[in-house]
């Protein structure tokens, strides 16, 4: 079974945001690729806040 509302599809758990591990039973601190570095989100230079939640809007010039 799948936690944390994860769902059972194709051979595996299809998490939820905000999770991870075989059963969905990790917390993701860190989302779009972000990495946790032991005290915050490293986010990917297309992302940004506490959990790289946030995309960052592109401005053409």
């Amino acid at each position: 079974t799948c936690d944390n509302g994860g769902t059972w599809e194709q051979g595996q758990c299809a998490c939820l945001p905000g999770f991870s591990g075989d059963r969905c039973q990790l917390q993701t601190r860190c989302q779009n690729g972000g990495q946790w570095d032991g005290l915050k989100c490293q986010c990917p230079s297309t992302f940004y806040g506490s959990s790289c939640e946030f995309a960052v809007e592109q401005v053409d010039l």
